[in-house]
């Protein structure tokens, strides 16, 4: 179990912990919570990129981005926009995932976001799939910012702003960039 837990897996165990926030959403909007949906929102299918956006769209001073994929043009014009009212964007993502033709990792560093990759020939895959947003929203889950997660694949996306999870996550980001390397010039 330490080899899994040292190598990310203790997300997993965030994420599946976060999945009952979820359960608990109709639950505090029939109490009359008007905030419930927004703080914990768990997705599957289709609603998901949309949803990553809109989350993306609200952003007033920073989104954090710690990806294995960027391969969504969407996701991609969602970041940019972001950079261009203000919005501090930076994305971490799998080294050799960047690497491939399909990735969009260059075309962000050429857009202006600050692309830093994971070691991963010495580190293991980036397998994470994170994004904190203004210090104070995490969202996560199995969606990757790729095509075919977007039009293929079942997924989930959990949105939360609960604080415990979201200082676990920032630490994660944290840490993660601090190890990684910084993509630079156009």
């Amino acid at each position: 179990m330490g080899r899994f837990m040292a190598r990310g897996g203790w997300l997993c165990f965030i994420a599946a912990g976060l999945m009952l926030t979820g359960l608990f959403r109709a639950d505090r909007t029939a109490r009359g919570e008007e905030n419930a949906v927004e703080q914990d929102t768990l997705l599957f299918g289709g609603e998901i990129l949309d949803s990553w956006i809109r989350a993306v769209g609200e952003a007033r001073r920073t989104v954090d981005v710690a990806m294995y994929k960027l391969t969504s043009s969407r996701a991609l014009e969602a970041l940019e926009e972001a950079e261009q009212r203000g919005v501090r964007v930076r994305l971490l993502l799998d080294g050799k995932e960047a690497a491939r033709k399909n990735s969009l990792a260059r075309k962000a560093r050429k857009a202006g976001l600050a692309v830093s990759l994971w070691p991963t020939d010495s580190r293991g895959k980036l397998h994470v799939k994170l994004t904190l947003i203004d210090e104070k929203t995490a969202v996560l889950g199995s969606f990757n910012l790729t095509t075919s997660a977007e039009r293929v694949n079942r997924e989930f996306l959990l949105r939360t702003e609960d604080e415990h999870i979201f200082q676990v996550c920032r630490k994660f980001v944290q840490d993660s960039f601090a190890t990684a390397s910084t993509i630079t010039g156009p």
